[in-house]
């Protein structure tokens, strides 16, 4: 999947969206936990987040799930965070918005670890039935 800063054309205003970042070889740091905050100013408080989701290696429907890759070949993890429709409906369309990601490694050592804007578009197709 795309980045958010990147390809900003998938994320629907109500649609469900997945955010998957592969950090495969990209970190060698077992991870605990990791954050994806969405806000209308980087400058509000968390609390004030339109969206902010909270992932651990246990798997949550709806929040999503960290999993931890270490094979012969590779070694890492793979974030996914899930948005639900009425969350990205929670937003409006062509408003762009602040976003993060964080990881916490079992170390407790903080990092973020991509950044950026994001601008969801409107939904063409209303019917969802």
């Amino acid at each position: 999947m795309a980045r958010l800063d990147s390809d900003t054309s998938r994320l629907v205003v109500g649609d469900d969206y997945d955010v998957i970042r592969d950090l495969t070889n990209f970190v060698a740091v077992e991870i605990e936990t990791a954050w994806l905050t969405i806000k209308s100013s980087p400058f509000d408080a968390d609390a004030a987040a339109v969206i902010q989701k909270e992932i651990t290696q246990t798997p949550v429907d709806g929040e999503g799930s960290i999993t931890m890759v270490d094979d012969d070949s590779s070694a890492g993890a793979e974030l996914t965070f899930q948005l639900t429709a009425d969350e990205t409906a929670t937003m409006s369309a062509y408003e762009q918005y602040s976003y993060d990601i964080q990881i916490k490694s079992t170390a407790g050592k903080i990092s973020t670890i991509e950044s950026g804007v994001v601008t969801p578009v409107r939904q063409i197709t209303e019917s969802t039935t």
